[in-house]
């Protein structure tokens, strides 16, 4: 049933093959040219030759232009010119970032050398003559630093402009140390004889105690920090007075590291609850570094003038122990109970407030000291207050 379809395929193809395969047409000769003919032929031309001018481009030498100096003003001539500008900078700093950064040691975030020039350039953290550079300005001028939360004072505006105008100017050292001699032993037992010896009536000799700084001022602390030192131990000698009258040490030599006291300026020369309790050798007792040293005549002439074995102890000892119990008791010869303390300073509040002279009252809801609240009452007592 296939074969038409195959036949009609294979005359398509054979038809196909036949138009695909013929032969080529027969190519047509070119026409000879005739022999008479003229020839026509082209004449040489030749072209003259053409040299291209030489350009000499003229030399132009530009001419020098010489910038002038230009000298960019001081940002504040005027500041810069001041003497005091590194000392009233010092003094501003000191007040509202020393008592973090540097105050004994402190050393919040990290920085505790706030009055090192030197320190602060070598870190980065000031950069002189570019206070916009430097981060100790632009904290503080951004309102950072002190935090509003501290304790400090804050700088004023103008204050804070002092800062910038100080590193404008170079950054300045805020302060130089002097140089040290070195205190010995010997230096210190004997320029205490030597006041000892100054000290009249003699009679009052034998109330006569010193407090001496050498130590830390051998060690290199700071001048800054050696004034902290003078004002604690002020203000602890007047915390444990039993006197009425505020008495401060007084200063023997003039480095000021060695300070005076008259010990019955504070009641510490009796012990109206134990009159066998000698306050001072209280003091002395607990004080580890009491030894002897080479100078042993300036020793003993100490202790037959002050009639003590021991009339010096170290002033950052004293503050660090005297303010803390045990000692703190034995000064201020606290009674074991209110009612014995109120007795001892001749006070009865419960009458006072009964008669409404209680006197002042305040009341804290923040105190510093206790996570509770509390209220402050002023009576007065035969001490000074209670």
């Amino acid at each position: 049933m296939y074969r038409p379809l195959a036949l009609v395929t294979t005359i398509v193809c054979m038809v196909a093959a036949a138009g695909c395969y013929h032969d080529p047409p027969a190519e047509t000769p070119a026409p000879t040219p005739d022999a008479d003919a003229d020839v026509v032929t082209e004449p040489d031309v030749t072209f003259p030759d053409v040299t291209e001018p030489d350009v000499t481009e003229p030399d132009v030498t530009e001419p020098d232009v010489t910038e002038p100096d230009v000298t960019e003003p001081d940002a504040t001539p005027a500041a810069c010119d001041d003497p005091e500008l590194a000392a009233n900078t010092k003094e501003v700093l000191e007040r509202t970032c020393y008592p973090c950064h540097g105050l004994l040691g402190k050393t919040e975030g990290g920085m505790g050398h706030v009055l090192d020039a030197g320190k602060l350039v070598d870190l980065g953290q000031v950069v002189p003559g570019e206070p916009e550079q430097s981060t100790l300005f632009t904290r503080m001028n951004a309102g950072q630093m002190p935090p509003a939360n501290t304790d400090a004072p804050l700088p004023t505006a103008d204050e804070i402009a002092m800062v910038g105008d100080w590193i404008a100017c170079g950054a300045d050292p805020l302060y130089e140390e002097a140089d040290r001699p070195f205190m010995s032993p010997t230096d210190v037992i004997t320029a205490i004889r030597d006041d000892l010896e100054a000290v009249t009536p003699a009679s009052q000799r034998k109330f006569t105690r010193y407090f001496s700084l050498a130590n830390l001022y051998n060690s290199g602390v700071s001048t800054n920090d050696l004034n902290v030192y003078r004002a604690g131990l002020a203000k602890m000698v007047n915390s444990l007075s039993l006197g009425s009258k505020i008495v401060n040490p007084v200063s023997i030599n003039d480095n000021e590291t060695i300070y005076r006291i008259s010990i019955d300026d504070y009641g510490w020369d009796y012990n109206p609850n134990n009159p066998d309790v000698d306050i001072w050798e209280s003091i002395v007792r607990e004080y580890p570094y009491g030894i002897r040293y080479d100078d042993e005549i300036a020793d003993q002439n100490i202790e037959d003038l002050s009639e003590t074995k021991m009339a010096y102890v170290n002033a950052d000892w004293f503050v660090a122990t005297a303010s803390q119990p045990r000692l703190y008791h034995v000064i201020l010869q606290l009674p074991n109970n209110e009612k014995g303390l109120e007795q001892m300073v001749g006070v009865n509040t419960l009458q006072n407030i009964a008669d409404g002279s209680d006197g002042l009252r305040a009341g804290f809801t923040q105190s510093g000291v206790s996570n509770s609240n509390r209220i402050i009452e002023r009576h007065e007592a035969n001490m000074g207050m209670y």
